[in-house]
This record gives C-alpha cells, sequence and structure tokens, in this order.
C-alpha cells in the first residue's frame, strides 16, 4: 500500500512538469514557425535591391527568435531530466511492488502450508477430538435418510440414471485408446 501511496504521489507531482513540457514544447513550436515566416519574408523582400534598414530589421527578428528558443531549450532541458528521473523511479516501484507482491504471496503460501497438514492425513484428524467425532454422529443422525417409499417411488429414475452411467462406463472403456490418441480428448 505503501509503494501504491508513493506511486499515486510521483504521478501527481509529475503533473506539473509534464503541463510545463506541453507548454514550452507548444511555445516553441510557435517559435519555430515563427521562425519560418520571417525567413519565408527575408527570401521574398530580398531578392532584389535590400535595403540596409531591412537587412538590420531581419536581423534583429531573427536574434529575437533564436534567443527564444534558446530559453525554451533551457527551461525544456531539466524538466525533461526531471521527467526521465521520474520514469525511472516509477518504473522501480512497479519493480518492487511486483516483488513484494511475490513475497507476500509466498509467505501467506508457507504459512498455510506450514500450519496445516495435509488434509488427508492422520496428523490432520488428531487436530480434532472427541467432540468432532460427537458432532458428526449427533449430525448424521439428524439426516432424513432414503427410505423404502422413496425408491418406490422415484426408483425408476435411480435405475435409468444407474443404467446411463454404466453404459457410457463402458463406451469409454472399449474406446479409451482411440480417446487417448485424441488430443482433444486425451
Amino acid at each position: 500500500m505503501a509503494l501504491e501511496r508513493e506511486s499515486g504521489s510521483l504521478e501527481r507531482g509529475g503533473q506539473p512538469v509534464t503541463e510545463g513540457i506541453r507548454q514550452l514544447g507548444a511555445s516553441r513550436k510557435e517559435w519555430v514557425a515563427e521562425k519560418k515566416r520571417w525567413n519565408a519574408w527575408q527570401s521574398s523582400l530580398l531578392k532584389d535591391e535590400p535595403l540596409d534598414e531591412v537587412k538590420l530589421t531581419f536581423a534583429r527578428a531573427q536574434d529575437t527568435i533564436d534567443t527564444a528558443l534558446n530559453l525554451i531549450q533551457q527551461q525544456l532541458k531539466p524538466l525533461l531530466a526531471m521527467q526521465r528521473k521520474a520514469g525511472n523511479v516509477q518504473t522501480r516501484i512497479g519493480s518492487l511492488a511486483v516483488e513484494v507482491e511475490g513475497l507476500i504471496l509466498a509467505k501467506r503460501g508457507g504459512v498455510l502450508y506450514d500450519s496445516s497438514p495435509p488434509m488427508l492425513s492422520s496428523e490432520y484428524f488428531s487436530q480434532f477430538g472427541s467432540g468432532l467425532l460427537y458432532a458428526v454422529q449427533s449430525g448424521l443422525d439428524k439426516v432424513s435418510w432414503v427410505g423404502v417409499r422413496f425408491f418406490a417411488q422415484q426408483g425408476w429414475v435411480t435405475l435409468l440414471q444407474v443404467l446411463v452411467a454404466l453404459v457410457l462406463i463402458v463406451l469409454i472403456f472399449r474406446h479409451r485408446q482411440e480417446l487417448e490418441s485424441s488430443e482433444r480428448w486425451g
């Protein structure tokens, strides 16, 4: 649970970083588009005889755009590094959670196996005292058992079920080699 809390905390803490990266990416994309527009204007206006003032304006615009792109790049580097580290930590938390879950399951299985003997063993039945035997006997006394009247009314159904079961047993026994060779029925 602590690992899950930390993982959730890391995700919540990483959301502002991710949002900052998106915003800087959008700003960078706008500045790159602006640079392309200025380059297109410059190439179309300066084909003819270029004026010194126009050249100076384009140089200033290019410097401003390059400065903006450099500032964005400088701000983006630490955010990307932080996001990379957060991703590594998130991966480590995930692997630790899987490892802890495996250890918990192994411990639970060991506790169950170590503390309880197999069900069909004398150790298992020796856990219960004579009180269990008395409870079973008294419970069996309360069970209403099938009598002659039941077989008189429902005997044909029971006989039919026994006959169907015998026919199935004989058919399976006779065709056991064919069934074993079949991948589906094997």
